[in-house]
């Protein structure tokens, strides 16, 4: 092998014996400066984890019932996840208005809304509200519309709700048009940044706004035992299942109110707003605006009693802790 004449000269200068492996010892020597030039080893980092996305906030279920519901109406929905009759006007084809008719076929989740299914899913305090006043009649309806729409900021959206009113004034709207009423309360309501849906509070706020129930529901204004809890009205309060049948049968027609229920079968945490009332007539009702599929959505105590007790009968309040069974209303009487 030819030796680089450098090899010695350098060889030399640094002390090495043989010039033949000076340039291997000058490589390593130069290799090691360069390796301290750039500081001491790190170890490699260790890959980035992908982030889960966040647990979907679940939909409250439907509740089953136990009883057939007869002659399936053209306004019923016949899907189970959304309304199906967007385009069907709300009056009847005799030109009258009839709101338990509207409300069997009225349902919190609509495909012919364009807001997001995430909110349609959480929108049952404002179904169950908008629900009460268009069973007290077209009127009562039509002036909620322009209440809210005096509380929208938003022109677009005023314009929208005020293009609305007049149709119900009109006998024109649609099942669509109180799919819209339904997206603008819930908007006006829900605090952005919170999670999805109402609390009771924010339901009570609505119902004193819009609907002419001039005393909310205090706590003061329960049955509550030393047993129940006397919680904050954003989470519910309790009375006793025998308090609220009570309720139920003091109201005179036309009356309503907001009730919170657990759909999910734990009785542990309420997620479901629907409406109980009586009719003009004094027929007793649940309303509830979860979707049922080709059933009406208003069940009549008179009519199908079985369905209606999984409402009015305490199987969907929350266990107190020393084992009774808590109801929960939201807001107050809404009057006739």
């Amino acid at each position: 092998m030819e030796i680089p004449s450098w090899a010695g000269k350098v060889a030399k200068v640094a002390g090495l014996a043989s010039p033949v492996t000076a340039p291997i010892v000058i490589g390593q020597w130069v290799a090691e400066k360069a390796k301290g030039a750039l500081g001491p080893k790190t170890e490699n980092a260790p890959p980035v984890q992908p982030q889960a996305p966040p647990a979907p906030v679940e939909a409250p279920k439907a509740v089953p019932v136990q009883e057939q519901a007869g002659e399936i109406k053209p306004n019923y929905t016949t899907d189970p996840n959304t309304q199906t009759n967007g385009g069907q006007k709300l009056m009847g084809a005799d030109g009258k208005w009839k709101g338990g008719e509207i409300l069997n076929g009225q349902t919190q989740i609509s495909k012919d809304d364009p807001s997001s299914s995430y909110e349609q899913e959480k929108r049952c305090g404002p179904s169950a509200v908008l629900g009460s006043q268009v069973m007290k009649g077209q009127q009562a309806t039509g002036d909620m519309v322009g209440k809210l729409s005096a509380k929208v900021a938003d022109q677009e959206g005023k314009d929208e709700l005020n293009a609305i009113q007049k149709r119900v004034q009109d006998g024109s709207a649609t099942h669509a048009d109180l799919s819209r009423v339904q997206h603008y309360m819930y908007q006006q309501y829900h605090t952005p940044g919170e999670k999805p849906g109402l609390t009771p509070k924010q339901v009570t706020q609505m119902e004193s706004d819009l609907t002419g129930v001039n005393k909310p529901m205090t706590i003061a204004d329960y049955d509550n035992g030393a047993s129940f809890r006397k919680t904050d009205p954003n989470a519910g309060v309790e009375e006793s299942p025998d308090r609220m049948k009570a309720r139920l049968e003091n109201l005179k027609p036309g009356q309503s109110f907001v009730q919170f229920v657990d759909t999910d079968g734990d009785n542990k945490e309420a997620n479901h707003f629907v409406l109980m009332g009586k009719d003009a007539q004094g027929q007793s009702y649940a309303y509830d605006p979860m979707p049922k599929t080709n059933q009406p959505q208003v069940v009549y105590q008179n009519q199908r009693p079985q369905a209606y007790e999984q409402y009015a009968g305490g199987s969907m309040g929350i266990n107190e802790p020393d084992g009774s069974r808590g109801q929960m209303m939201a807001g107050g009487i809404i009057p006739n």
